[in-house]
C-alpha cells in the first residue's frame, strides 16, 4: 500500500496485487482505477472509476505505479484524459484513440516535463503565457496537435491587443487560434499549461473526419472553438453547443484542461443529471463524443432544408422505435401519451440516452455520436442505414 494524494475528501492509496501484475487505487472505501496486467508484464489495461478524483498528481503516481512492475516498451490501454495526457508528457507514444508505449525512463533528478506534448511526449515547448519569439507557445501547441492527427497545423501569431477581443469572444484572453492545412478549419484553444493536447487534438480530427466523410453536407463547419462557459467558476451547464448562424461549434474548456476536466467529472459524479447524455464507447472518449453532436446538429441544420427528405428521415427513425415519427417517440414523455409513444419513449432512452428523448433535434445528435463512436443496436443500425441513404457515406 502506497499513500499517493492527501485530499480534503481523504487519501488515495495504491494497493499492489499479491503477485504484482496489477494494483487499484483507494480513497476510502471507494475504488479510483484499477490497473491490471498481462502475466508477462507487456501490457495493461487502467479503468478509472472516479474520475473526479483522478488529478494530474494521482494520474502520475498511478503511472509510475505501472512503470514500476512493466516489461521494457509495454502498452498501457487507457481513456481518461489526464492519464494520457500526463503519460505523453512521461514520454509515451502512440496514436490517437490507441494504447500508449512506455517510454524510455526518466533521468534520475531531472525535472519533471509538465508542457504539453504530442506523440512524441514532452518534446514540445511550454505553453502558457506570453509566447517567446520564433513561435512560442502557440506553435507549440500546434506543432503538438498536428503530428497527433497527422495534418499541419498552424498558429496565428501573439498579438497583445486581443486579448480583450478573446475574453469577450471565448471568456479568457489567453487564447490560440489554429488553422488547419488544405482546410478552411479555424479551432480556438485556451494557452494554457494545463492544456490537454491529445483532447484538443481528438476534437479538431472529429470534426475533419465528420467533414471528409459527409463533404459538402458538412463543408459550412469552419470554426471551432473551446470557451469557457461561466466566468464566476460556477458549475458548466453545457459541453458543446452549435452556432448555426455562423456555422461554428464551441466546446467547453473544461474538455481540454486537465484541472477543469476533473471538476467537471466530480461535479457530475456528485450530481448527476437526470436526462444524462450518450457515453462514448472505448477507445471514443467524451471529447469525440461531444464534437460528433455538435458537428450533428450542423449537419442537421443544412439538412432540414430538404424539406421532403428531412421528414422521411424523422419518420424512418419513429418506425424502428415503433411509432410513425421521431417526435411521437419524444411526446412519450408526457403522462398522457399514447401506450405505443411511451413504449418508444422508453425504447429512445434505453437504445440511445435519456438526453435523446429531451427534443427531435438532440435525438438525432445523440444517435449520431453513438453511432460514431461504435456502438451498436438497432436504432443505431437504422441510424448509420439511414445516413448512407440520405447522404451517401457508404457503410461504418
Amino acid at each position: 500500500m502506497e499513500v499517493v494524494d492527501e485530499a480534503e475528501d481523504g487519501p488515495v492509496e495504491i494497493r499492489f496485487e499479491p503477485e504484482d501484475s496489477g494494483f487499484t487505487v483507494w480513497s476510502g472505501e471507494a475504488v479510483i482505477a484499477a490497473v491490471s496486467g498481462r502475466e508477462d508484464r507487456g501490457a495493461f489495461a487502467i479503468n478509472v472509476g472516479r474520475e473526479g478524483r483522478c488529478d494530474r498528481e494521482v494520474a502520475a503516481r498511478i503511472l509510475a505505479g505501472v512503470e514500476a512492475i512493466a516489461a521494457p516498451g509495454a502498452l498501457v490501454d487507457m481513456g481518461n484524459p489526464v492519464l494520457r495526457d500526463e503519460a505523453r508528457r512521461r514520454g509515451y507514444t502512440g496514436a490517437l484513440r490507441a494504447p500508449l508505449t512506455i517510454g524510455p525512463p526518466p533521468v534520475v533528478g531531472a525535472r519533471r516535463d509538465t508542457t504539453p506534448a504530442g506523440s512524441g511526449g514532452g518534446a514540445a515547448p511550454p505553453i502558457g503565457g506570453r509566447p517567446a519569439a520564433g513561435g512560442g507557445a502557440g506553435a507549440a501547441a500546434a506543432a503538438a496537435i498536428g503530428a497527433l492527427i497527422g495534418r499541419a497545423v498552424s498558429a496565428e501569431p501573439w498579438v497583445e491587443n486581443r486579448r480583450l477581443f478573446n475574453l469577450l469572444r471565448v471568456g479568457y484572453g489567453g487564447a490560440v487560434r489554429l488553422t488547419v492545412a488544405d482546410s478552411d478549419l479555424t479551432v480556438t484553444i485556451p494557452d494554457s499549461p494545463d492544456l490537454m493536447v491529445e483532447s484538443a487534438a481528438r476534437a479538431v480530427d472529429t470534426v475533419l473526419a465528420v467533414r471528409d466523410r459527409f463533404g459538402a453536407d458538412a463543408g459550412h463547419l469552419r470554426t471551432v472553438s473551446f470557451d469557457r462557459e461561466t466566468h464566476t467558476g460556477g458549475r458548466p451547464r453545457w459541453a458543446g453547443q452549435a452556432n448555426h448562424t455562423v456555422f461554428s461549434i464551441h466546446l467547453n474548456d473544461s474538455l481540454v484542461l486537465a484541472d477543469g476536466w476533473v471538476r467537471l467529472r466530480r461535479h457530475r459524479e456528485t450530481t448527476p443529471s437526470r436526462r444524462p447524455p450518450a457515453t462514448a464507447r472505448h477507445p471514443f472518449t467524451t471529447i469525440d463524443g461531444v464534437a460528433a453532436h455538435e458537428a450533428w446538429h450542423q449537419i442537421e441544420f443544412k439538412f432540414r432544408g430538404r424539406l421532403a427528405e428531412h421528414s422521411a428521415f424523422r419518420r424512418e427513425l419513429g418506425a424502428v422505435l415503433g411509432v410513425e415519427t421521431l417526435e411521437q417517440a419524444i411526446q412519450g414523455g408526457h403522462r398522457s401519451a399514447p401506450e405505443a409513444f411511451r413504449r418508444a419513449h422508453v425504447r429512445l432512452i434505453e437504445t440511445v440516452s435519456a438526453y435523446a428523448a429531451t427534443n427531435p433535434l438532440e435525438a438525432g445528435a445523440e444517435m449520431f455520436e453513438v453511432w460514431w463512436c461504435g456502438a451498436p443496436n438497432p436504432t443505431i443500425d437504422c441510424f448509420g442505414r439511414l445516413l448512407d441513404r440520405f447522404f451517401g457515406i457508404g457503410p461504418r
